[in-house]
């Protein structure tokens, strides 16, 4: 799969989290995670551990 294609699939799903509590667009936090584990990340745990690591790199 191409990063456009991936890209094209993310951009179409619903953001159903409630607006107040959102600090990152859904595309984004997709995005990432599919990365993380594209990586090398076997779980959630280690892929959260990376996405920490990346937004927080500022």
């Amino acid at each position: 799969m191409s990063l456009l294609s991936l890209a094209k699939h993310l951009e179409t799903l619903d953001d159903l989290r409630q607006l107040s509590k959102v600090t990152y667009p859904l595309f984004d936090v997709l995005f990432l995670t599919v990365s993380a584990i594209i990586a090398g990340c076997e779980g959630a745990v280690k892929a959260g551990k990376i996405l920490k690591i990346l937004v927080y790199a500022d």
